[in-house]
């Protein structure tokens, strides 16, 4: 056990508590998320440590966006942070967006922003976001609160300036004003990786394009701590930051980063990746600042209704369904493929019908209904095309799925038991790179089984059921024949009994069995029929051979005999 000299495990609820137990012990050390620590626990690094102390529950999840700054309490997981609507679709947080969604998914749930700027640690990737965006901690000690810079909090390699029993309470970025945007890159061996090199950069505009004031910041082994480059910065302010400007100020960092050599990489391999991402995260920055003085201005508020849901969004007047309801709605069922109506990976119901989210301008949808896939499913019961996917094994990389179901929906809609060939139809707008379509197409013939029977004389629906269903061979085509009960719509084909619509009823069915009698009104199909013997225009009972008629969707041929 790493921990040899561990003797308690405090959960205090307030920050006071905490304090008061970290001042008690000399050995101490304060527990947020804890990834950091237990890792360093699995290497026998805390073996002096004799208490520790979880404050997650002391009141310091806390999160406050106003005009002037953004606080984030110690104690939010990264994920808590990545899902906030600002972070997600603010451009001067790109930065921070973009740094956060590199952790695997365990890590972001667990982590916490106050542990992470905390551990000093410089290959992770927030701290060095955070320091783009000029980031500040507030911390808390016996001797009261103070606020720092965040470069001011990192001492070296796993060590910071905090005082004995002192703690991160919070971390505070200043809302910017202008254009301004910023964006972040890390070269990593794979996607659970420390970062080797990571970069990020804020740049803000004038009207005429120049940069007015700029932010760079590398961490990931370029020293034992993450940095802000006041050589790259000094390029850039008051330049407008065409490529060749872009490129000097990349060569700038080289003079101010001590590249640390280890298993990964080499001190000269990351001196030359610094100059690499240094420039990438520049140049993402300025493709987002270009458009953002002007976007904030030009958003409308519009109205939709998702999946039953009321939502009401400000959006870009340029921007499309899909971005709707990615970025501000919160769905992901919607997928980002080609971006041109090309894949139907977006597809939408709007108002019933099927749709390219993609192609479709926001504003023109304002009050629309809209599903997605994740409206299908109701009161937590999958939809048939869902359970018919999954049967069918149509689900490969999943990507294509959503959309694909969506297509499916309305055909089936139109057509509840349509033939290979109308399916392959109706699907050839959704591109599947997985499965070859013959599962899918098998997964829509299996979901048309069990499809609701449109009726329009009696304005409902009648649900077939296809459990029963076998195919035997008639000689010429397949035909189905019925082995369980089902009501079916039809009306006698005689010309009298179509006139009086003596049939006009629902006509049961019912399976039969040698024993069913034959007579009057009986089923050369081996089944009993209750259409009534008279017909109602004439009066007369007379022997009528009649066939009945049957929809287009019907694969059934069944006569009935009336006397």
């Amino acid at each position: 056990m790493a921990l040899a000299k561990l003797e308690a495990f405090h959960v205090p609820d307030s920050v006071d508590a905490a304090l008061a137990l970290l001042k008690d012990s000399e050995e101490a050390l304060p527990l947020a998320g804890g990834t950091f620590l237990r890792g360093l626990d699995a290497r026998g690094l805390l073996s002096e440590v004799e208490a520790l102390v979880d404050i997650r529950k002391a009141g310091l999840s806390g999160l406050r966006l106003d005009d002037a700054e953004f606080e984030i309490g110690a104690t939010v997981p990264l994920a808590a942070i990545a899902a906030l609507e600002a972070v997600r679709t603010e451009p001067w947080l790109a930065a921070l967006r973009e740094a956060l969604s590199h952790p695997p998914m365990q890590v972001r749930n667990t982590a916490t922003i106050g542990g992470c700027v905390a551990a000093s640690c410089p290959f992770f990737d927030a701290p060095t976001a955070l320091l783009a965006l000029d980031a500040e901690v507030i911390v808390r000690g016996a001797g009261g609160m103070r606020r720092m810079a965040l470069a001011a909090l990192f001492g070296g390699m796993f060590v910071n300036t905090l005082g004995k029993g002192e703690i991160v309470t919070a971390v505070v970025l200043p809302v910017p004003t202008g254009r301004c945007a910023s964006g972040f890159v890390k070269l990593a061996g794979n996607a659970n990786d420390l970062a080797i090199v990571n970069a990020a950069a804020r740049l803000t505009l004038d009207a005429d394009g120049i940069c007015t004031d700029a932010r760079v910041a590398l961490g990931g082994g370029v020293g034992e701590q993450a940095l802000r480059s006041a050589a790259a910065e000094a390029v850039l302010a008051g330049s407008r930051p065409e490529a060749d400007v872009l490129a000097r100020a990349a060569d700038a960092v080289v003079g101010e980063i001590d590249a640390l050599a280890d298993h990964r990489a080499s001190a000269a391999y990351r001196v030359r990746m610094a100059k690499v991402m240094t420039r990438r995260a520049l140049e993402r920055a300025l493709a987002c600042v270009n458009w953002v003085g002007e976007r904030r201005k030009m958003k409308k508020v519009m109205s939709l209704e998702v999946n039953g849901e009321a939502h009401e969004v400000a959006v870009e007047q340029d921007a499309t369904l899909l971005n709707v309801l990615r970025d501000h709605v919160g769905l992901n069922g919607p997928k980002r493929g080609c971006d041109n109506g090309s894949c139907g990976c977006c597809t939408v119901h709007v108002e019933g019908k099927a749709v390219y989210s993609c192609m479709c301008y926001a504003l023109s949808y304002d009050g629309a209904k809209v599903t997605t896939a994740e409206g299908l499913a109701q009161g937590g019961k999958l939809h048939k095309l869902q359970a018919a996917f999954i049967e069918a094994g149509a689900v490969q990389c999943g990507y294509c799925t959503c959309g694909m179901m969506m297509t499916a929906k309305e055909l089936l809609e139109e057509c509840p038991d349509p033939d290979e060939e109308r399916i392959r139809h109706a699907i050839s707008g959704n591109l599947c790179r997985c499965t070859g379509y013959a599962k899918i197409v098998d997964a829509i013939k299996l979901a048309a089984k069990a499809w609701p029977v449109p009726d329009e004389r009696w304005g409902n629906e009648q649900w077939v059921n296809w459990t029963s269903l076998e195919r035997v061979s008639t000689g010429r085509k397949p035909m189905r024949r019925w082995q369980g009960a089902a009501p079916i719509r039809s009306t006698c084909g005689c010309r009298a009994c179509c006139m009086a619509s003596c049939c006009a009823a629902p006509m049961p069915m019912r399976a039969s069995s040698a024993s069913t009698p034959r007579g009057p009104n009986s089923c050369r199909a081996s089944r009993r029929c209750w259409c009534p013997p008279t017909c109602r225009r004439s009066g007369s009972r007379r022997s009528i051979s009649c066939r009945p008629r049957r929809p287009a969707w019907c694969a059934i041929s069944i006569s009935w005999t009336a006397k």
